[in-house]
């Protein structure tokens, strides 16, 4: 797997395509999914109707190549920011073979669906390494009767607009339904029950790539070239109108291919009007029986798939679940990668504008970022950065550094130290050392920062890094760090948190910030030494 590529957010007045790749729901129930369109309308979207909308062909939409053709034209689109499915069906996997997943890469954008759509979804990941989304489709959930149910709608805006900043937990709804209404007739809005929580089947904590969807589609491309890597996962699955029976069927598809040796952790979405067949065992006793002794954490009755609210997953991003207090948080904020604006400055930390990040590093522009070093003693810890990075790869570094976004305030920068490093800190554990500038001037790159700097005094809790971002934390001494940063030696040795073995560094292999920047560094922490003895 490559470098995570993160869509554009969507914003308020973008364009949304709408796909039918599988079931003709449009015609079938036309009043329901004019609801729907109506519903994007007025959360403030404009709405491009595809090719297929319209058309049936009994239990599909139209020929494979047709549905292809509507989901390409989508991708090619350039006023078209998100595509979302009408709803599911039973087919999505014939297109599998026809979309053009180098123009995904190229320009991504958001996709989303659930059920049957599973195949596209983890087909453009495993292609493209896009994030991909799973939650609501059209028809059944944003053409609901009465409106779309408020808090599925603030499940979307959350993860689609951002309008939550990660890291942050998912929301436990209050109550919950699987009601059954025939969507010709219905003239009441569904019967909600209490929802009892998520339930932890294995306690535990892990920390994974969040990749997943329903359950039976997987059947239809699995372990295909079309099907992602599982290495290390989260794995989320779900299904609706299942009989146990079918259940054992599928869990044992997923044993018998390795699946449960390969992931490090497990989220089962509530089952969507489960039989069970009268047999003497539950569902969750079942699961337990084909996964036998593996030891990773399993977090069941997850609001993630056909009943409502449902929550929307992003596929691609890094996710902590922690079964034990039933948290599922989201670390990395998917968005933040194509078009995040930083607020620019003169020289003399005056506010002049706002650009894209790209540019700003192109155009040489002064920007704010967060810097915060780890120490301990006469100990510095130095962040070896990810051979996947775009800058630096491979050199030793801040312990945990970020851009500060326009929307995001210094406090903000806190959320970078749990992103890399996956130790969960508040600002207020933080210790201000200043603002330094810091310059980086390369060929064609120019990197102007005004670093608002701060230390940790680091007290040996447990690491957990992402692998896209950093390879290894190495603690040194720092007078042999302030020496090798002002030429007074060539080589110092430090010691892996990872493997706990002695490694060298060379100047070569720092980041080159300026000496300036060291000073600025070196003096504060001389400073902090004195005040806490």
């Amino acid at each position: 797997m490559g470098i995570i590529i993160k869509p554009p957010k969507l914003q308020v007045g973008d364009t949304i395509g709408i796909i039918t790749p599988s079931f003709p729901a449009p015609v079938q129930f036309e009043g329901r999914y004019q609801r729907g369109v109506e519903q994007l309308k007025r959360m403030g979207f404009k709405v491009k109707e595809g090719t297929c909308t319209y058309k049936t062909e009994g239990y599909r939409s139209s020929s494979i190549r047709d549905r292809a053709d509507e989901l390409n034209a989508f991708l090619h689109d350039p006023e078209v920011k998100a595509i979302i499915s009408t709803i599911g069906g039973t087919n999505s996997n014939s297109v599998l073979p026809y979309i053009d997943y180098e123009q995904l890469r190229r320009h991504p954008k958001i996709i989303m669906g659930y059920s049957d759509v599973t195949a596209i979804l983890m087909a453009c990941y495993a292609k493209t390494d896009v994030v991909t989304f799973y939650g609501p489709a059209i028809v059944p959930s944003f053409g609901e009767y009465g409106g779309m149910f408020e808090t599925g709608e603030q499940y979307v805006k959350d993860i689609l607009c951002l309008e939550r900043t990660a890291p942050f937990q998912l929301h436990i709804p209050d109550e919950w339904t699987e009601e059954m209404l025939d969507w010709s007739t219905q003239q009441r809005i569904k019967t909600f029950q209490p929802n009892e929580g998520w339930i932890s089947l294995k306690d535990g904590k892990a920390k994974g790539t969040l990749i997943g969807g329903n359950l039976n589609t997987m059947s239809g491309f699995f372990k295909s070239d079309y099907y992602p890597d599982l290495k290390g996962a989260i794995l989320f699955l779900e299904d609706s109108f299942k009989t146990m029976a079918e259940e054992e069927r599928s869990l044992s598809m997923l044993k018998l291919a390795g699946v449960f040796d390969e992931i490090s952790g497990l989220i089962i979405g509530k089952h969507e009007h489960f039989q069970d067949q009268s047999a003497p065992f539950s569902f969750n006793d079942l699961l337990l029986e084909i996964i036998g002794e593996k030891d990773f954490p399993i977090l069941t009755n997850v609001d993630i798939g056909h009943t409502f609210p449902s929550h929307v997953f992003p596929i691609g991003i890094q996710v902590e679940l922690d079964t034990t207090n039933g948290i599922i948080q989201l670390f990395r904020r998917w968005g933040i990668g194509m078009k995040e604006h930083l607020t620019i400055f003169d020289e003399n930390h005056r506010k002049i504008g706002e650009k894209e990040r790209n540019q700003v590093h192109v155009d040489g522009d002064w920007h704010e970022t967060f810097h915060c070093w780890f120490w301990k003693e006469d100990l510095i810890y130095l962040q070896r950065r990810s051979m996947d990075k775009q800058d630096f790869p491979g050199k030793y570094d801040i312990t945990a550094a970020g851009h500060l976004a326009t929307d995001e305030t210094i406090a903000n920068g806190v959320r970078e130290i749990e992103e890399e490093l996956g130790l969960s800190l508040t600002f207020e554990q933080l210790t201000f050392m200043g603002i330094f500038e810091d310059v980086i001037e390369l060929d064609e790159f120019l990197d102007r920062e005004f670093a608002h700097t701060y230390g940790y005094v680091y007290q040996d809790e447990t690491l957990r890094f992402d692998d896209q971002e950093v390879m290894d934390v190495v603690a040194v001494q720092r007078n042999e760090l302030m020496s090798i940063t002002a030429g007074r030696m060539c080589t110092i040795e430090g010691r892996s948190l990872m493997t706990n073995h002695l490694v060298q560094v060379t100047q070569a292999d720092l980041v080159p910030h300026r000496q300036t920047y060291w000073q600025n560094v070196f003096e504060s922490l001389t400073r902090m030494d004195a005040s806490n003895r």
